[in-house]
């Protein structure tokens, strides 16, 4: 573990510093992580097919533990697909601090890295998370907003109610989104659905979001909490920018997901 870490780990969150390398993490992709995150999402595991990019999304909030605890929101996810993964691939995660922001009395720290499969990138990533703890007084206020969702008609694609096998399987055990006492012990009535569970239905619905030669942009906007049911719909034409827009039993947004064509250009 990092310096930075450590730190993090024992409260000390005023040693964060834009531009901090996290360093190498090396993540074998496995069958049974491949069989997780299908089982998730209420699919079935297929052999030889792509790994969901949504693993991007939650290897994003692993490398942002070295630096941060483990009661960080996932605010925000940027996942550039530049190739495939599969079972079998040695990921290669590198990456550092890019930015540490405010909103209102919110402080968010943004890391971004790249992950490479035999040195070929295959995706590049940008999580930003609020971090309950790390005083925001000093901080800029943050200049970014909401991805701009695509406009024209709107078509339901998908209705879904996470259950708790679908939350550990996705999220894994002992934590706030899959132990309801974890839950508890935070401030939460039920455990909490993951921001890339929410993300990773939408892409298991709507596959043509997530190919290669996409972005995509992902904001997670509203709590979903165990036993809601959460509605997906498609905006927009992919072939330019969609966006994919799920909300909550009361009709409150819970994400937005917006994606379009890489621009090689901005690269």
């Amino acid at each position: 573990m990092t310096e930075a870490g450590e730190s993090a780990l024992r409260g000390d969150l005023a040693s964060l510093e834009v531009g901090t390398d996290l360093g190498l993490w090396e993540v074998a992709v496995r069958e049974a992580t491949a069989t997780r995150l299908a089982t998730g999402v209420g699919r079935s595991y297929t052999p030889d097919a792509p790994v969901t990019p949504a693993l991007a999304g939650n290897l994003g909030i692993g490398y942002s533990f070295r630096i941060l605890p483990r009661n960080i929101l996932h605010s925000a996810q940027t996942i550039r697909i530049a190739g495939t993964v599969g079972v079998g691939d040695e990921l290669h995660v590198r990456g550092r601090v890019a930015r540490i922001t405010r909103r209102g009395a919110r402080a968010f720290v943004t890391i971004t890295a790249r992950v490479e499969v035999r040195d070929a990138l295959v995706w590049w990533i940008e999580s930003e998370s609020y971090v309950p703890g790390l005083a925001a007084e000093h901080l800029d206020e943050s200049t970014s907003g909401f991805p701009v969702a695509s406009t024209g008609n709107e078509t339901a694609t998908d209705s879904w109610t996470p259950s708790r096998d679908q939350m550990r399987a996705f999220s894994g055990p002992g934590n706030f989104h899959s132990d309801p006492e974890i839950a508890h012990s935070f401030g939460y009535p039920r455990p909490v659905v993951q921001g890339m569970h929410v993300a990773a239905r939408a892409i298991a619905a709507v596959p043509s979001v997530a190919t290669p030669g996409r972005d995509l942009h992902m904001w997670f906007t509203g709590l979903t909490l165990e036993g809601e049911t959460l509605t997906y719909s498609l905006r927009g034409d992919l072939d330019t920018a969609g966006a994919v827009v799920a909300t909550g039993p009361d009709g409150d947004r819970r994400m937005l997901l917006t994606s379009h064509p890489t621009d090689e250009t901005a690269s």
